[in-house]
């Protein structure tokens, strides 16, 4: 598989997993953030924008990726535009002469690096329908949607896609969702204006370990392990996250930013990866349109994945 693929791979799962001064909590408790994001999660639409920054082993920068789209939560289908320009830019990064001509030709435009993402997890299996003309060059396809199957991701690294990703509705902004596992003092940072909305500014610690609590009494035994795994792999067992929450008690505004020490298992040593992810939610009560692509314009990743095995 290509190094760009890989690259995308590990973006990609990024997303199913995230003032003005500053002063002690005026009161409030990780039991009110928590209430904020299941109050967020009843509404069956929502249209969010998300940013996504990570340093990779290799890569000379940072690679920055960024969707924006709309989430249905009942329906548990998304459709977002997304935007790989910048891991075009660091494909090509430090080459010079013939041999970045070369890199440019292979690569292609910018415009080959944009396109379209449904998410469906209607039966709680993450999976990912992207449309992007570079990766159907990539597996030499003529179909113009790729299926990224992230259960099957998932399986070859121990973590269940499925546990992570059913709550809330299952999709990319039920991120929220692990404000219920809010630990420790909650830090009020100011208010700011979010897309016309005045919000109040937290900085909070989500951990990993208190979340398999949360989760209906049958599916806990499979969280645990679930979790568990993700901690051993990523070497993280608490976020450091900022919330903006409006005076509707709606979540407006998340962020994570923090370091990786993902675990390589041929050598069994840790390499640093920094990850800052950005979301901003609006326009709840949307309607969405995430009609999944026919059969007949589908590429399943599944036949790559065997061949690199």
């Amino acid at each position: 598989m290509s190094r760009a693929l890989s690259l995308t791979l590990l973006l990609l799962t990024a997303l199913i997993l995230a003032g003005c001064g500053s002063g002690e909590g005026d009161g409030i408790s990780g039991e009110q953030i928590a209430n904020a994001a299941e109050t967020s999660a009843k509404y069956k639409g929502v249209r969010v924008e998300m940013t996504m920054t990570t340093r990779v082993p290799g890569y000379v920068g940072a690679v920055t990726t960024s969707a924006s789209g709309a989430f249905d939560n009942r329906s548990h289908r998304g459709r977002m535009t997304v935007d790989m320009t910048d891991l075009r830019r660091e494909a090509a990064a430090g080459l010079s002469g013939a041999e970045k001509r070369q890199a440019e030709k292979r690569l292609g435009p910018p415009d080959d690096w944009r396109g379209e993402e449904i998410v469906d997890l209607t039966h709680g299996r993450l999976i990912a329908y992207m449309r992007v003309p570079f990766f159907s060059r990539v597996i030499r396809s003529s179909k113009p949607w790729i299926k990224y199957d992230f259960q099957r991701l998932g399986e070859q690294a121990g973590i269940d896609f499925g546990q992570l990703t059913q709550l809330g509705g299952g999709n990319p902004a039920a991120a929220i969702d692990y404000l219920r596992a809010v630990s420790g003092k909650v830090e009020t940072k100011g208010h700011e204006d979010v897309r016309g909305v005045e919000t109040t500014h937290y900085h909070v610690t989500i951990d990993f370990e208190k979340y398999p609590n949360l989760v209906p009494s049958e599916r806990r035994p499979a969280m645990r392990k679930t979790i568990d795994r993700l901690i051993e792999l990523t070497g993280t067992k608490t976020v450091p996250s900022d919330v903006w929450i409006g005076d509707d008690q709606l979540v407006r505004k998340m962020r994570y930013a923090y370091t990786m020490r993902l675990l390589d298992q041929n050598t069994g040593r840790r390499q640093p990866r920094e990850l800052d992810f950005t979301m901003e939610l609006y326009d709840f009560g949307a309607t969405v349109d995430a009609a999944i692509p026919p059969d007949s314009q589908v590429f399943d990743l599944a036949a790559v994945l065997d061949e690199s095995h």
